[in-house]
């Protein structure tokens, strides 16, 4: 779940652009926005569960394996990012915040 207080966003966030693309996309690699839930003080996005994150996911693999990631996990990984984006970007969308 993700929540934002209305001090970081705005009211109209509800009916903003950004909303209806989560409500809209539908992609193996992309997180579903499950419902979305407005109280006087935010807005909470509640999304499909992953136990982890991409970042997570790393961190416990390098403790518990004691190395870093296979060549072929990393590539696997990798196109599975790609497919997400060009799929965005099939919809003439732009994620603004990729990270390495």
């Amino acid at each position: 779940m993700k929540i934002i207080s209305f001090k970081d966003a705005p009211l109209d966030y509800v009916s903003s652009r950004e909303l209806q693309i989560l409500k809209e996309v539908s992609h193996p690699n992309i997180a579903k926005l499950l419902d979305c839930i407005v109280s006087k003080s935010s807005i909470y996005l509640v999304f499909e569960y992953y136990s982890m994150n991409l970042n997570q996911f790393y961190r416990s693999y390098q403790t518990q394996q004691n190395r870093n990631l296979e060549e072929a996990q990393v590539r696997h990984i990798m196109v599975q990012l790609c497919s997400a984006l060009a799929y965005l970007h099939s919809l003439h969308i732009m994620h603004r915040d990729v990270k390495p």
